[in-house]
């Protein structure tokens, strides 16, 4: 059996976060001055808009690279992941020579929800062969990298699709 490989679906993740962080900056351009005269806690979703905001304001995709930097550094780091090859995935005009892998049958493809300002991301992962997705969680860097190791290693329960 060869190596598992996690196809980390950057081209996803970009247009993800991209989008959240115009919503973000919406949201504020439209409630900024009721903010400014009642305060963020007497405004609906201000507590939860403000870190989307804040992680947007001076990074398009709201810090979603040093999101994927720290997984990808829990990646390399856990002895779970051993044997796993990661992959990330720029989109079908990349011209980085691993796009075979991201191709090869099996493959398990990772992408995020992307909220900005948020420790913990909502992921979901689909099977190359399946493409619906068959494990989903949240979780910060770590947890992340803990529990599709263990999937893509089986070193939890087989999941048959």
């Amino acid at each position: 059996m060869s190596d598992p490989v996690v196809v980390l679906d950057d081209w996803w993740n970009v247009v993800y976060a991209k989008n959240a962080c115009a919503s973000a900056s919406a949201w504020q351009k439209e409630n900024a001055s009721l903010v400014a005269q009642v305060g963020c806690e007497s405004v609906n979703s201000c507590p939860e808009m403000t870190p989307r905001v804040d992680a947007c304001r001076f990074d398009p995709v709201g810090n979603l690279y040093t999101f994927e930097t720290e997984l990808e550094t829990q990646f390399a780091s856990n002895p779970t992941c051993k044997g796993v090859q990661v992959v990330s995935y720029k989109g079908p005009q990349s011209t980085d020579s691993h796009v075979s892998q991201v191709n090869q049958d099996g493959a398990w493809w990772l992408s995020f929800n992307y909220s900005p300002g948020a420790r913990k991301q909502n992921w979901a992962m689909s099977r190359t062969s399946a493409l619906i997705a068959v494990t989903s969680g949240e979780g910060d860097p770590k947890e992340i990298a803990d529990t599709v190791c263990s999937i893509v290693t089986q070193q939890g329960a087989k999941i048959l699709n």
